[in-house]
């Protein structure tokens, strides 16, 4: 065994070669215990990452051009149109009801009739709507109407007019009293020939008289004299 003798400086024991030695002893155990701290940090936070169902890495969705461009109000324009919704957001075949709409002799209207009674002529639909001729308004509040029909029908009780181009059938057997809240939107109205023709149908029919059906001053069209 070869045997090395170390210079004499190298083992001898010196005041500075002390303090080095405290120093060292102090700062080696404080080094390592944060650096240890920091790895351990490290692959805490690696794991988390990797394994964190919670975090989850996603791309954002490109917002089409289009969208960027119109205004609000087209936005819930086209939610309205996508939801087959009204213009107020409700469902299309929504009805309101509680007013008295404006109206005038001659007009043809929507009306909800109800469900028919024996040889009542009723309406069709949810809503039980038929098209009524307004011939005789006696108030705001309400109306002589003749229920009118797309049937091609023949006789005393019958009236065929035009209406918008088609061929319709004013039914006058079925005249009555309407109130003016069962109106539910307005499809048009009949000329001058038409109402005058209607007005004459209607005096021979209920009057049994071939006499002439002389309407008040403006004709079938004109205003209430109510």
């Amino acid at each position: 065994m070869i045997m090395i003798k170390l210079p004499k400086e190298l083992t001898t024991i010196t005041p500075f070669s002390r303090l080095i030695a405290v120093v060292l002893f102090i700062l080696l155990p404080i080094t390592g215990f944060y650096l240890g701290t920091q790895y351990q940090e490290s692959i805490d936070l690696a794991k988390k990452q990797t394994y964190d169902p919670t975090i989850i890495s996603r791309k954002p969705t490109p917002t089409p051009l289009l969208l960027k461009q119109i205004t609000k109000e087209e936005k819930v324009n086209l939610w309205i149109i996508a939801n087959n919704l009204n213009a107020y957001g409700d469902p299309k075949d929504t009805v309101y009801v509680g007013g008295s709409p404006l109206f005038k002799e001659g007009e043809i209207w929507w009306c909800m009739v109800g469900e028919n009674v024996g040889i009542e002529m009723g309406g069709k639909g949810d809503f039980f709507t038929r098209p009524i001729l307004i011939f005789k308004k006696l108030s705001k509040d309400g109306f002589l109407g003749i229920p009118m029909s797309t049937q091609d029908k023949s006789g005393t009780w019958y009236v065929k007019v035009k209406q918008s181009g088609e061929n319709v059938t004013v039914v006058l057997s079925q005249t009555k009293v309407f109130s003016s809240r069962r109106l539910y939107a307005k499809i048009g109205e009949l000329d001058d020939v038409d109402c005058a023709k209607v007005g004459d149908a209607f005096f021979k029919l209920f009057t049994h008289s071939n006499q002439k059906f002389s309407p008040p001053s403006g004709g079938v069209v004109g205003k209430s004299q109510i």
